[in-house]
This record gives C-alpha cells, sequence and structure tokens, in this order.
C-alpha cells in the first residue's frame, strides 16, 4: 500500500513507469549477447546521429553526403578538443546554447545547484589531457545516467522488486571528490528531478578524509562514483 500511495499521490505515474523502464532496459543490456548488445548501440548511435544531423549546424555541414542511418562508421570524421572549443555554438543542438553563457553562467559557483536556462545541467573536464571540455546535459540524458547509476549498482535478485524496494529505501550512491564545483562527479547529482529524489540518498566525500573508509563502511552505498 506504502509503495501505491508514493507512486500515485506523490509521482506522476507515467514517468515513474518511464523511469522503471528505462532502469530494466539499461540492466537487461549489460548480459545480452555481444551481437545484439552491438545492434541495440547501434541503433542509439544512429538516433543520435539523425537528431544531430536535424539540429547541430556544425554537423549538418559535417556530415552532408552521409545517411547517418547506414554510413560506415569510420567515414565520420574524429572532432578533436580543439574542434570542439572552437565550434561549440554550432555544435550545440539547442540555439540559445551559447559558449559565452555557460562559462559566464560557471563562474559563478553560486550556479552549482541552479540549471542553465532553467533546463540543462553544465559541467567541465579538469583539461588533464588537454583544454577543458564543456558537457551540457539535458534532462533526457540526466535521466539516462540515474537509471545505469542504479543498474550498476544492484543488489541481486529481481530488478523490478529491488526499484520498487529503493521507493521506501533509496539508493544510496557516495560520490567521492574533491570539492562542490561544475565538475561531473557533481554536476548531474546536483540536478536530480525533484520526484526522483526519493529514489536517491546521494552523499558527498573527500578523498582526503582520514577517515573516508570508516565514513563509507557507516553509509553502505550500493554504489560509488
Amino acid at each position: 500500500l506504502r509503495v501505491q500511495e508514493i507512486l500515485v499521490d506523490d509521482l506522476d505515474l507515467a514517468d515513474s513507469l518511464a523511469r522503471v523502464a528505462r532502469t530494466l532496459r539499461n540492466a537487461r543490456a549489460r548480459t545480452l549477447p555481444a551481437s545484439e548488445l552491438a545492434r541495440m548501440q547501434d541503433a542509439r548511435l544512429r538516433t543520435m546521429l539523425d537528431h544531430a544531423v536535424r539540429h547541430s549546424p556544425f554537423y549538418r555541414d559535417r556530415l552532408a553526403g552521409l545517411d547517418p542511418r547506414t554510413c560506415a562508421l569510420d567515414s565520420i570524421p574524429i572532432l578533436t578538443r580543439q574542434e570542439f572549443g572552437a565550434e561549440f555554438d554550432r555544435i550545440a543542438t539547442d540555439p540559445e546554447v551559447r559558449s559565452g553563457d555557460v562559462r559566464a553562467f560557471m563562474s559563478d559557483l553560486g550556479n552549482t545547484t541552479r540549471l542553465y536556462r532553467g533546463k540543462y545541467a553544465v559541467c567541465h573536464t579538469s583539461g588533464s589531457q588537454g583544454s577543458p571540455v564543456t558537457i551540457v546535459t539535458d534532462l533526457h540524458g540526466r535521466q539516462v545516467f540515474y537509471s545505469l547509476q542504479v543498474a550498476r549498482g544492484r543488489r541481486g535478485g529481481n530488478l523490478l522488486a529491488e526499484i520498487l524496494r529503493s521507493v521506501t529505501t533509496p539508493f544510496r550512491l557516495a560520490v567521492i571528490g574533491m570539492a562542490r564545483g561544475f565538475f561531473p562527479s557533481n554536476a548531474v547529482w546536483q540536478h536530480i528531478p525533484e520526484n526522483a529524489q526519493r529514489f536517491f540518498d546521494v552523499r558527498r566525500f573527500s578523498p582526503t578524509a582520514p577517515d573516508l573508509v570508516a565514513q563509507l563502511n557507516a553509509f553502505r552505498p550500493h554504489a560509488l562514483t
């Protein structure tokens, strides 16, 4: 009864069912035969390429003459970090996303708990392998990320039962990072959709804490990131 009350009264039912289905699909993918997994990956990649061609001016030009549904992957030119930085505005599939605006947004650490333009989680890499890369993630991308975390941290047994159990016993995730900021390990978890927060207990730990192991043992996370 408690599960039913939470799913129906406190959450949007369609969104909840979609989240459960997505998690089940991602968990199932880990057990597929290699050939079937390759087909699934290829289909998802083709969908992404088609979206890029239709919505990104850069990729519309870059992939001109190629059919994203059938082209060989080695026919797609490799995108370098330098190109990504120089062409960011044309690569973006939303014309409202602009590199200057994103940089200004990230220059204020007070924005770490806010969404860029009210809908995008933004972060950047450290730049240890060259120029830092800016990452912009929409709601769908974050939902896929959350479902992957739950799938990889499964506790054994029936996954559907585990998901339903997480309604009353949230999925415990330990985020280990040096500091809060616009870093990939922190950014996405800052923006768990309100109606999904019930499913997660996210806690942050410093890797330099002398009692880090004791803290983690006390928390007993299902997954680390």
